[in-house]
């Protein structure tokens, strides 16, 4: 029975990546921000700098979101918080408005779900997501393109369910699937793009 339950999450999984053609999966691209309209922040300046120091508050005196900004712009480490809790849902960095540098998301518990890099509003480095503290997927961008490898976990485990190798959001090398006891159990070669 375990045997049957593993081939047809193989055939599964192996059909999805079918399905979706050998390109990547699409990038997660950066957040959107929105116009920063600075009536809702209390800016401060910075002395000595052309920083100004910018807090939301809520109706009870919360911080809802902090920062920096230059010259009107989210400049520097930015935090969001939840709106009900007083702890961070977003940590980011900015330059100029854009994103760059890393990005962080947390759950309402506080756990980490999210760790980006950024580069001119374009992924680039190590992206990783997280569910109850352990790696679901891991991939590596460079200028917003998938390149590197892309790794899943199975879930609540440490342990490697399939480990591909992308080159500008193309499967290109070999794509290998695991067993929950990380043997490997299927490999596949790509090359841009195509199963060969």
């Amino acid at each position: 029975m375990k045997k049957c339950l593993f081939y047809l999450t193989l055939f599964c999984l192996l059909s999805a990546c079918q399905k979706s053609g050998p390109s990547g999966p699409k990038a997660t691209s950066a957040p959107p921000l929105g116009t920063i309209n600075l009536s809702d922040f209390a800016i401060s300046d910075i002395a000595g700098t052309d920083l100004q120091k910018a807090i939301k508050k809520d109706t009870l005196g919360r911080i809802l979101e902090e920062g920096l900004l230059h010259k009107g712009k989210r400049h520097g480490t930015w935090v969001v918080y939840f709106e009900t809790k007083d702890i961070p849902f977003r940590i980011m960095n900015l330059e100029e408005g854009a994103f760059s540098g890393v990005f962080l998301e947390y759950s309402h518990l506080g756990q980490l779900e999210l760790i980006a890099n950024y580069a001119n509003n374009e992924l680039d480095g190590r992206w990783a997501k997280f569910k109850n503290g352990f790696k679901t997927e891991t991939r590596e961008y460079k200028n917003g393109r998938l390149n590197g490898l892309l790794t899943k976990y199975y879930k609540g485990m440490d342990v490697v369910q399939q480990a591909s190798q992308y080159e500008d959001d193309l499967l290109n090398g070999t794509s290998k699937f695991y067993d929950q006891k990380g043997k490997m159990v299927d490999e596949v070669v790509y090359r841009k793009g195509v199963r060969i």
